[in-house]
């Protein structure tokens, strides 16, 4: 009970023949088709807008995380430039004075 099967869906479609005639019909289908593009149109253009809203609430969402990235990424590369002059520093050779 409650499935639509190939003897329902032709019993549906004689209906709805009768109903229309074989003259409007296709004019029925055919504003169906144009109903179902303008639906997924607009669907669409709420969907982008959406997107284009929700660009910059993530960037208020976590607007210092720019910032963070950027700090994190000053510290690391301060880190090692300091570790490498420190290297090279240990690399050169002593050179006794003899006269100290």
């Amino acid at each position: 009970m409650g499935e639509i099967g190939p003897k329902e869906l032709l019993l549906i479609a004689i209906v709805i023949l009768l109903l229309f005639g074989t003259k409007r019909l296709p004019e029925l289908m055919r504003g169906l088709g144009k109903g179902v593009k303008t639906f997924n149109d607009s669907k669409n253009s709420v969907m982008d807008e959406m997107d284009s809203i929700k660009k910059p609430l993530n960037v208020v969402k976590n607007p210092m995380g720019a910032v963070k990235k950027e700090v994190i990424s000053s510290i690391s590369s301060t880190k090692t430039t300091k570790a490498s002059s420190i290297t090279d520093l240990d690399s050169e050779p002593v050179s006794e004075d003899k006269n100290v």
